[in-house]
């Protein structure tokens, strides 16, 4: 492995070169909704939907398992769900820290809905290597690790379930179209890279490593901004797409991916795509008693919440970072805060400690992960690399496991 491929990994949590065996549908651009108004696009909207769900539904029988969020996406998922099938035969989960906005919310929607219901605090989790060594091979070696559910509990609770996944609803939606579009190819990959730095505490190896020729392009996909385009093709699909859709799960089920929607949902025309208008529009108005509940993406307010509450209920989060440190949770984060779990967790700072002197002794990059843990017990910052670094290294060994069977 390059080093331009580690650079990759250590400055955005994944590597470029990854080439997904999954692939999107067709972005084409028809323009069939462009000009009509909201009332039509909202009724064609309940009809796509419907009819992506069911074709879905028809194709999986069985169990059914909703992991759900404080999102818009998963929410819509659940809602359509307990039209056809009665709560109480559905399974649902919500995992990651409590009190952020995915776990607390997504616990309060599954209770509101009666379906059987899980909650999976991470804090709490004990990590071993054996364990995160199974879990890089279900991510395909290729992303970080600790950010996940451990893949061991869907066999130990939801073997043989269709897992329903919100993956890619709020992007083609619009969440991802910029405001202002770049036009130069170049400029958007240094952009594209820019936003989407992960380890941002301490510089492991130069972004001038990695190697922008990975950062792909589908010239097919014409309903797409180049921006989009960019995202769509690498960040989604080589980072969120193992995490959200792991090779070790048998049944993966997209409604958002099936043609269908897609046709429809990126070709309503770039204005109601901005800032996922429309799409918000419409979950309110078909969804009603699904979004009566708070969401995440208005910082624990209704989806219809005005700009000026969300402003301000940003602005105390903000604050309260600020004058609580040491106490302050950010809730719009679902993972674990790792600063404090490395400095605060005895069995997982020795995990870490155990996997940094792995990565150093063996000489894989130029850098010193063991003394950079130490720096972490004097000035706690640094967790986002600590992980990155610790990823990589399990990812190495998983790989060497593999090869050694």
């Amino acid at each position: 492995m390059s080093q331009r491929d580690i650079s990759s990994f250590l400055n955005l949590g994944y590597f470029l070169d990854f080439e997904p065996s999954f692939s999107f549908p067709k972005f084409h651009s028809n323009g069939k909704f462009f000009n009509l108004n909201d009332n039509d696009l909202l009724e064609i909207a309940k009809n796509k939907i419907r009819k992506s769900f069911e074709l879905c539904l028809s194709k999986n029988t069985g169990d059914h398992l909703v992991p759900i969020s404080g999102g818009v996406d998963s929410r819509i998922i659940l809602a359509l769900m307990t039209e056809y099938i009665d709560p109480i035969k559905i399974s649902t989960y919500t995992f990651g820290t409590k009190g952020s906005y995915d776990y607390e919310i997504g616990s309060a929607v599954a209770k509101h809905y009666g379906t059987k219901h899980k909650n999976f605090d991470l804090s709490e989790h004990q990590y071993n290597i054996d364990n995160l060594l199974f879990d890089s091979k279900c991510v395909s070696h290729q992303t970080l690790l600790f950010h996940n559910l451990p893949f061991s509990f869907y066999e130990k609770f939801y073997s043989g379930c269709s897992v329903w996944s919100g993956y890619m609803g709020d992007p083609l939606a619009g969440s991802h179209l910029p405001k202002k579009n770049i036009h130069d190819i170049e400029k958007a990959k240094n952009a594209f890279i820019q936003k989407n730095i992960f380890v941002r505490s301490k510089k492991i190896l130069p972004l001038s490593d990695i190697d922008k020729s990975n950062i792909l392009i589908d010239k097919s996909a014409s309903a797409l901004s180049l921006c989009e385009n960019i995202d769509f093709r690498n960040r989604q699909l080589k980072y969120i797409y193992p995490h959200v859709c792991s090779n070790k799960i048998n049944k993966i089920v997209m409604p958002f991916l099936e043609e269908e929607w897609v046709d429809f949902i990126i070709n309503i025309g770039p204005k109601k795509r901005s800032d996922t208008n429309f799409y918000y529009k419409f979950a309110l108005k078909d969804f009603k008693e699904a979004f009566s509940m708070p969401v995440k993406c208005k910082h624990g307010l209704n989806l219809d919440a005005p700009f000026t509450s969300v402003f301000l209920k940003r602005l105390l989060n903000i604050l309260g970072s600020k004058l609580l440190t040491t106490k302050y949770l950010d809730k719009r984060v679902n993972y674990q805060d790792f600063n404090r779990r490395i400095l605060q967790d005895n069995n997982f700072f020795a995990l870490i400690k155990e996997v940094l002197g792995s990565i150093d002794s063996r000489k894989v990059i130029d850098f010193n992960a063991g003394g950079l843990l130490k720096e972490h017990l004097e000035n706690p910052i640094y967790g986002d690399a600590l992980i990155a670094l610790a990823s990589l290294e399990i990812h190495f060994l998983a790989k060497k496991n593999t090869r050694n069977v």
